[in-house]
């Protein structure tokens, strides 16, 4: 209904709620502040998305260097592990690298498929040693020169003093810490 003026008469009465729902909105502001600063701490703090973005920017780098050879950093790195042992079993390059036994099991298949590495016989057939072959062996050292580029592209991304840390915190040929 409209005033004799014409004009709607301003009023200062809300819109009906239930009480509910305003306390509900007023606790809904204090949660949400709450997590708010539980998302800003954990955005601003958490150390493992940082080395998940560090492991993303650096695997580009060497998997970069490494693509005309058709080989990616991963294979690369189990590649050394079972030069190094000579002939090694699934669950030694599994704790070595700290890879799960499904991811080396797919990429083992596809360094075999590439002839760069063969299954040995064992009494034990679940045990599936292996060791590289001669292809194995002259990927390796084809590989070197993207190998060196790709490293010290790593390197001059992270700086040396973290470069340095990294490699002296997870020595090469020692399972890394648990």
């Amino acid at each position: 209904m409209l005033p004799q003026s014409g004009k709607p008469r301003e009023t200062a009465c809300r819109p009906l709620t239930c009480i509910y729902n305003i306390r509900m909105s007023q606790g809904n502001r204090h949660h949400s502040r709450d997590f708010g600063r539980l998302v800003d701490e954990i955005a601003d703090e958490c150390l493992a998305v940082r080395v998940r973005v560090l492991n993303r920017v650096v695997t580009a780098i060497y998997d970069d260097a490494l693509r005309p050879l058709g080989l990616r950093i991963t294979q690369l790195n189990v590649l050394v592990a079972t030069a190094k042992r000579g002939t090694a079993r699934p669950a030694e390059i599994c704790q070595l690298l700290a890879m799960d036994a499904s991811s080396l099991s797919r990429t083992l298949d596809r360094l075999a498929g590439n002839g760069w590495i063969e299954f040995v016989p064992d009494p034990d057939r679940r045990a599936r040693p292996f060791r590289l072959t001669s292809e194995g062996r002259s990927i390796l050292t084809q590989a070197r020169s993207a190998w060196e580029a790709a490293q010290q592209k790593a390197r001059d991304q992270l700086g040396e003093p973290v470069a340095s840390l990294l490699i002296e915190s997870f020595p090469v040929g020692e399972p890394p810490p648990s």
